[in-house]
């Protein structure tokens, strides 16, 4: 078996043939499930022999866990969101639910890879807790900063509070937009209105109002 290139090392055209084994994995992951697919039809797909695929990656894990990379520098990571003293909070979370509503509807075949797959690998369901975690931090900041100005009561809990809200809405974009799915909020028009009704409810929870903007 050929030894696996580290990505750090490959030249403009091994990052080619890389990416493009990672949109054929996607693309044959979304058809046939994590687990029903194989590398054969990984490379088939991508148009390469068989044994480019091992140059770059050794099993489906590793494809997947290079998809997930990918996703995620392209769409919602916390580097790209803005800093916790940013801004008028109420902006601040809006802006944060339509971020990750649009990746959410943008990744959906990604993310129904990832719920099969969360419960076959241990390790992309540590790297998913991992990610999520830091999503958590990241609102509890948030709500700290509210705290320290006096729109949040300091009643409330910065980490359970993040921790909940982050939940809700990760499950809900999963109900809407990968099983069983809710058509109404499919366009760009309707995830609008979905991160809309997930500020609300964050607000609420918050004991904030729209007007705190």
């Amino acid at each position: 078996m050929k030894q696996r290139k580290d990505p750090d090392e490959l030249g403009a055209k091994g990052m080619r043939t890389r990416t493009r084994l990672i949109r054929a994995a996607q693309r044959v992951f979304e058809r046939r499930g994590f687990l029903g697919t194989t590398l054969a039809e990984v490379t088939e797909e991508a148009g390469v022999a068989s044994g480019t695929l091992y140059t770059y990656f050794t099993n489906r894990e590793e494809l997947l866990a290079a998809l997930i990379e990918d996703a995620y520098a392209q769409s919602v990571v916390p580097a790209h969101s803005r800093p916790v003293d940013e801004g008028e909070p109420v902006e601040r979370i809006r802006a944060g639910n339509l971020e990750y509503v649009r990746a959410f509807r943008a990744n959906r075949g990604l993310n129904k890879i990832l719920e099969e797959a969360r419960h076959y690998d241990e390790r992309i369901e540590a790297n998913r807790l991992r990610r999520g975690e830091a999503f958590f931090r990241r609102n509890a900041e948030t709500i700290r900063a509210m705290q320290a100005d006096g729109r949040v009561p300091g009643s409330v809990d910065p980490d359970f509070t993040a921790r909940s809200l982050g939940l809700m809405v990760s499950r809900h974009c999963y109900h809407v937009y990968v099983n069983p799915g809710d058509p109404q909020y499919d366009s760009e028009e309707g995830a609008e209105r979905f991160a809309e009704q997930l500020t609300l409810l964050w607000l609420r929870a918050l004991g904030l109002k729209e007007e705190d903007s």
